[in-house]
């Protein structure tokens, strides 16, 4: 039997509860208030900075140009990982079109979300080859 202090601290998701060896979900709804992500400036900066290294290393026509958004999603994907947010599930969306099959682009993404926990960042780059769109949405999850 759980006293009523370790029941409220399970509640309040402030500790790890066991039940016969398996971890419990906390049912923590939103996270603390030192736990929220934030994309800060320098986080942005590393982002386009990844955009721009694929993308200048790559050469139309070119067979790894097919794997380009791919690469670029895994590269941020595993940026934002390092970031220290417990719960928060990062979903990378990522578009790369050659400039001359494809002069004029309009791009749409939508997520849904709670706006108090959850975030995204958009990233937009452009060189003489490419037109690179990329959105990473920071979800906080049970």
């Amino acid at each position: 039997m759980r006293s009523a202090a370790e029941v409220l601290a399970y509640l309040q998701g402030e500790r790890k509860v066991t039940v016969d060896g398996k971890k419990v979900k906390s049912f923590q709804i939103e996270p603390k208030e030192s736990d929220h992500f934030v994309v800060t400036g320098a986080l942005k900066q590393d982002y386009e900075d990844i955009v721009k290294e694929f993308a200048d290393k790559a050469q139309p026509g070119d067979r790894n140009t097919d794997y380009l958004p791919q690469d670029i999603a895994d590269a941020i994907k595993a940026r934002s990982k390092k970031e220290n947010a417990p719960r928060y599930k990062f979903v990378v969306y990522s578009t790369v079109l050659d400039k001359y099959e494809h002069p004029s682009v309009i791009q749409v993404s939508k997520c849904m979300w709670n706006s108090d926990t959850d975030t995204n960042c958009n990233i937009t780059y452009s060189n003489s080859n490419f037109w690179c769109f990329v959105a990473v949405y920071a979800v906080y999850t049970e």
